[in-house]
Order: C-alpha cells, then structure tokens, then sequence
C-alpha cells in the first residue's frame, strides 16, 4: 500500500502481508485477512492483541524462521477459505466506522 491508496480500496485484496503498525486497523476495517510483522519494538502489543483476537496471524521479523513461516501463513490463507473469512469477520467488528462521529460530538460538547 503506497500513501496515495485509499481504506476502500484495500477491500480488493483477498489476503495482506503488513508491518504491524496503524495500517492493521485500516485492513481490519476493510476485513482484509492480514498477516502482520512486528518489525519495531512499539509494535508488540497491537499486533499481539489482534492476534489472540483473531483478527491477524502475528510473525515476529526478528525470527529465524520468518521465512518460513510467511510461506506457510500464506499458503494457508490461500488455502482456506474459512479461515479467512473467520478473521474477515472478526476485522471487520473491531470497528464500527462511527470514530469520526464521536470524536466530532466530544469536541462539539
């Protein structure tokens, strides 16, 4: 994904592979079935946390065996169609696309 993509237009992609950064909220949001690589210390919690939610398969880019488990998450994701609809579904109810709203109502009262 390049600065210029739009959240809507991530919803194309049947499977992604991201840094676990901000962008796993724009992906789940689009209930993007993700594969998520912690590639810097501050992001561990949110990967591990949508992880046990089932809502990423988390991989960790320190690991020997990140190779090798990318291959196999992505083969499984290709595989199993239940399975990514399962965490499509979990995704997608992690949010409920009302944030601007009430952020709008908080500074307005």
């Amino acid at each position: 994904m390049n600065k210029q993509s739009s959240p809507f237009e991530l919803s194309i992609f049947n499977i992604a592979i991201s840094a676990g950064g901000s962008t796993l909220y724009e992906l789940a949001s689009c209930g993007v079935p993700t594969i998520a690589i912690k590639v810097a210390d501050n992001q561990t919690l949110l990967v591990n946390e949508l992880e046990r939610r089932g809502i990423v398969i988390g991989l960790d880019s320190d690991d020997k065996q990140l190779e090798k488990d990318l291959a196999k998450d992505i083969m499984l994701l290709i595989k199993d169609n239940d399975r990514r609809k399962e965490i499509a579904d979990k995704a997608v109810s992690l949010t409920d696309g009302r944030g601007a709203l009430r952020i709008s109502r908080g500074i307005l009262v």
